[in-house]
């Protein structure tokens, strides 16, 4: 039933519950698990105030996707799943869509809330973007 699962992470509680999830049902099906992170380029642009530099803005939301990632992958040590990971720089929403589409993903496992619950609730919600916008199942996911 599924042989490609994505899992996007920002590093929250409700991403490491996802990717809980999603190990446990690319280990089901023998799947392979995609490990996803996006540096957000809304937080990178024109809203940025001038004071401060964007280049190691950049740096510091690459070290938290990159820590995103490294987290998740550990938890993937003691199984034998085939595993993939990446940082893409974009939108979240259409960058984990675009990213489903070009990986012929069955199913993309997604925290219910992300790392800035308030900005999120601000400029539209990562998860009911991809929910929206999916072209495959999404598993939302819940802290437990």
């Amino acid at each position: 039933m599924y042989e490609n699962v994505l899992v996007a992470t920002d590093g929250s509680a409700h991403a490491n519950n996802a990717v809980d999830h999603a190990i446990a049902i690319a280990s089901r099906f023998d799947a392979t698990l995609h490990v996803l992170s996006v540096i957000d380029t809304r937080d990178l642009g024109v809203t940025t105030p001038a004071e401060i530099d964007v280049d190691m803005l950049r740096e510091s939301l690459r070290e938290e996707s990159e820590i995103a990632i490294d987290d998740a992958l550990s938890k993937t040590d003691e199984t034998d799943l085939p595993v993939v990971s990446e940082i893409v720089i974009g939108v979240p929403s259409r960058s984990i869509a675009a990213y489903a589409t070009e990986n012929d993903i069955d199913l993309i496992v997604i925290g219910a809330k992300g790392k800035s619950a308030l900005k999120r609730a601000l400029l539209g919600s990562v998860t009911r973007e991809v929910l929206q916008s999916s072209a495959v199942p999404v598993l939302t996911v819940q802290l437990e």
